[in-house]
């Protein structure tokens, strides 16, 4: 059975993202494997009078008693882990060695979030787990509203325009909407420009752009096409939040980096102002492959 792995570090706000892994762990019938990270040096220092291994098995046994009883709370089902930070590793590098373990399909965490103790999924952290990971990761981001837990399918509103680079996201999506609950949504954001052939032949162009990566999907007639227009005055990124909304998506899911000639949605600024307004969780994929990072 294929593995989310959704990382917390006991915050509030890093645990907004466990109802929406949970929502998507149910669409995909994968288990739900939720890690804290424990760095012994730091966190260990309340039992300080106990040797380092000793202490981490200590401080260890009562997180995951902590992590249980709060996944308890939310209603959402997992399996909590507490995965022992190594020498000399960051803890992006920890929360990717842990996907890694597990064999996880997608990894979900918060963009930001703090605890008393220490800031360990500021955004910086997310963005690092995001520049090496090989898979897509679910993001919650700071406006990020509880999800909808009583609807029957699960909605992606995919964001495309028609780019190498924006094809990435295609890709990782293709695999997860082969689930009978979980349906598409193809998104494009009609941005008019200068020399463009009217607004009429550029959104039929665009909508048959559309159409033929339907044809990539294992169920096409599950899989919806919309032309948005940007709003006057607004950027790419509020009229992709605003879109998905109404669109009632679950997830917006997209590309971190690329562009076309003629749309420049997903520049990473873009993305980033994607999770910054949105109220929904976004599933980013590197458009660029991860053995390629820096």
């Amino acid at each position: 059975m294929p593995r989310i792995l959704a990382a917390t570090e006991g915050s509030t706000v890093s645990d907004a993202v466990l109802p929406h892994a949970s929502c998507l762990a149910r669409a995909l019938e994968a288990d739900l494997v939720v890690v804290r990270v424990l760095s012994p040096l730091l966190d260990c220092g309340d039992v300080f009078r106990l040797g380092l291994q000793e202490a981490v098995q200590v401080v260890s046994a009562r997180w995951k008693e902590e992590l249980t009883a709060r996944m308890a709370e939310m209603s959402v089902p997992g399996d909590p882990v507490i995965e022992v930070r190594q020498r000399e590793e960051e803890i992006h590098d920890s929360i990717l060695r842990a996907a890694a373990e597990q064999d996880a399909v997608v990894a979900a965490m918060s963009s930001r979030g703090s605890s008393a103790v220490r800031h360990a999924l500021l955004g910086s952290v997310a963005l690092s787990v995001l520049n090496k990971t090989p898979i897509p990761l679910l993001l919650a981001g700071q406006r990020i509203a509880p999800p909808d837990t009583q609807r029957p399918d699960y909605h992606i509103v995919l964001t495309s325009d028609g780019s190498d680079d924006s094809l990435r996201a295609v890709e990782a999506v293709v695999p997860l909407s082969d689930h009978p609950t979980v349906r598409v949504t193809l998104l494009r954001i009609h941005a008019p420009r200068m020399g463009d052939r009217g607004d009429a032949v550029e959104i039929a162009e665009a909508t048959a752009d559309l159409d033929r990566l339907r044809s990539r999907f294992p169920a096409p007639d599950r899989v919806e096409t919309v032309v948005r227009s940007i709003v006057r005055f607004g950027g790419i990124d509020s009229a992709i939040v605003q879109a998905a909304t109404e669109l009632r998506a679950s997830v917006i899911a997209l590309a971190t980096h690329g562009h076309s000639r003629k749309y420049h949605v997903f520049a990473g600024g873009a993305a980033m102002g994607v999770l910054g307004q949105s109220p929904l969780p976004v599933l980013m994929v590197r458009s660029a492959p991860a053995a390629h990072a820096s």
